[in-house]
């Protein structure tokens, strides 16, 4: 399997791959990409049907084109990211492996929790940007062109399942280090993100039923 490197040269750039490829690596037995890179594409997947059903909603609402402009950003920052997780993972195994030759100690090691620390900050931003997502994808599934619900709907249960993902991750990762501050966050996120996902299942309903 050839593959194009990442802008740093160290990792192939997963958002190049094909299908087949991307399935390959993440199915190897190495740290890298994993749960975090995948979340990432899992929110351009969700981006790219919010693109399609706003381009193809152009006589519905005069929105569409706006929504289309956002979404496509959000595909933007969310191949940018799967990408960039991914990386930082790596420094994360490489503290963890760092540590293991030091002597036990009761709290992390600063390299370690610094790590941690920084590979979160992209599952954060992921679960920002999913919300935002799942907002367009929400709009769209009630003012777009009915004919593409089932892609706004499917939009918007990706972006959701792409937050809770990456809440899942920064606990896992974070653990003891995360702030009281940060499970807010996460916590105001996943209920925005259940906001989504209901209001486009309301439309579904609801415009099925006309």
């Amino acid at each position: 399997m050839q593959v194009r490197l990442s802008a740093s040269a160290e990792h192939p750039d997963y958002t190049a791959l094909n299908i087949h490829d991307l399935v390959e690596l993440l199915a190897r037995p190495e740290p890298a990409p994993a749960a975090g890179t995948v979340v990432g594409l899992s929110i351009a997947l969700a981006g790219a049907l919010c693109v399609k059903s706003a381009r193809l909603s152009s006589r519905h609402t005069p929105t569409a084109l706006e929504l289309q402009q956002r979404a496509e950003r959000l595909v933007i920052r969310a191949k940018e990211l799967a990408q960039s997780d991914a990386e930082g993972y790596v420094q994360v195994i490489a503290a963890r492996r760092h540590q293991r030759g030091q002597p036990a100690t009761p709290s992390l090691a600063p390299g370690m929790a610094s790590a941690l620390r920084a590979a979160s900050e992209t599952p954060f931003e992921l679960a920002k940007i999913a919300v935002a997502t799942g907002a367009i994808a929400a709009q769209l599934a009630e003012i777009g062109n009915p004919n593409l619900i089932g892609d706004s709907l499917t939009a918007a249960h990706l972006a959701d399942a792409a937050v809770r993902s990456a809440a899942a991750l920064i606990a896992i990762n974070l653990a003891s280090l995360l702030s009281a501050t940060q499970a807010l966050t996460l916590a105001d996120l996943t209920k925005q993100s259940q906001e989504n996902i209901q209001r486009a299942q309301r439309a579904h309903t609801t415009r099925l039923s006309l």
